[in-house]
């Protein structure tokens, strides 16, 4: 009886609870707070993961940012304001607006070169370049998120 009831409380807490957030994971990818989840998964809600985050679960940002995962003639980098490849975590990419979803054939940036290097005019330092790691898109990404689940069932192991 006892299990039992440790069992319903279990099920009733996860499914009150909302998917465990992954908040550092569109900051992985340049201008990743634009799709946020999307890039990687079918839903903000996560789940599996679409042909880009497949692609990046594989090779990381450096892997995959020359690759065009969707298919649409656009590179993952031009799709996500960086054509060379040059950002880095923390940064600020060559490009931070036209941004589209690189796991959709159907979305493409209207300005793929834009943001790439020695596009513009003047000279100067930028504020801030690669201080701190900006600001995270609110939610999160959702994922799966075992931990907790395995733990519980370790607990439940150890009291039969």
């Amino acid at each position: 009886m006892r299990l039992q009831q440790i069992l319903v409380v279990t099920s009733l807490t996860f499914a009150a609870l909302p998917a465990l957030a992954r908040p550092t994971y569109p900051s992985n990818i340049p201008n990743g707070s634009v799709n946020s989840c999307l890039n990687c998964h079918g839903s903000m809600a996560g789940g599996a993961r679409n042909t880009f985050g497949q692609a990046y679960a594989s090779g990381g940002w450096d892997g995959i940012c020359d690759s065009d995962t969707d298919g649409d003639g656009q590179t993952n980098g031009q799709e996500l304001g960086d054509p060379d490849c040059a950002w880095t975590r923390g940064n600020t990419p060559g490009r931070t607006t036209d941004i589209s979803n690189p796991a959709l054939d159907s979305s493409t940036s209207n300005d793929p070169n834009g943001g790439a290097e020695g596009e513009g005019e003047g000279e100067g330092e930028g504020e801030g370049e690669g201080e701190g790691e900006g600001e995270e898109p609110a939610g999160g990404c959702a994922g799966a998120g075992v931990g907790l689940p395995l733990a519980l069932l370790a607990l439940l192991r150890r009291r039969r």
